[in-house]
């Protein structure tokens, strides 16, 4: 564990030399979105997440992949950082725009807005993942667009469903939590098969 903490910080400290601004812009959506626009603080949720992908990208122009593989550390554990780095901020961008929104008074269904963007950005980061571990930061990001396209038009396709509106969101309400939950120990394990491949 102290391996996977000490990566943890190698990360955290990479993300506070290079992306301050976008922690800064991250503050703004969540904080001012949440005051002014609620909507727009899901995107600040969603960004949080990028923060973390983001050390791959950094990894990959330091040479880093190479140079941390002479370490007493496994494959596992590098990637089990990556995603554990990614659930504290996700957690951290949960309860910025909660506070955000309680101390705002648009507090009616935060809770439910900020779990909806929670299941929906560590839905994108199991998928973001391994993509990003098997083509590298930039073709990954071009196959994540593609997911999001394709998400979308499911999205439209699925709420065409003949089904009453109460029944979409009850379905909806219990089967994205177990899908998500699923997904991660899912593609932890993809990744770390993919880690160290190309």
């Amino acid at each position: 564990m102290k391996r996977i903490a000490g990566l943890m910080r190698k990360d955290f400290y990479e993300i506070l030399g290079a992306g301050r601004t976008l922690i800064i812009v991250i503050l703004m959506y969540l904080v001012l979105g949440q005051i002014f626009y609620p909507s727009i603080a899901d995107v600040g949720m969603l960004i949080c997440l990028m923060l973390p992908v983001n050390t791959i990208g950094y990894d990959e122009r330091s040479g880093w992949n190479r140079y941390v593989l002479s370490f007493p550390v496994t494959k596992k554990e590098i990637v089990l950082s990556k995603y554990l780095l990614g659930y504290l901020f996700m957690a951290a961008g949960f309860a910025i725009r909660l506070t955000a929104g309680v101390l705002s008074g648009h507090s009616e269904g935060i809770l439910l807005a900020c779990a909806a963007s929670a299941m929906l950005g560590l839905m994108y980061m199991a998928i973001q993942m391994p993509v990003m571990l098997r083509f590298g930061i930039e073709q990954g990001r071009m196959w994540t667009m593609l997911f999001t396209v394709l998400f979308a038009f499911g999205a439209v396709y699925a709420s065409q469903i003949s089904l009453s509106a109460i029944d979409a969101t009850r379905y909806a309400a219990l089967a994205v939590p177990v899908l998500v939950i699923v997904m991660q120990p899912v593609s932890i394990r993809i990744s770390t098969a993919l880690y160290g491949k190309r």
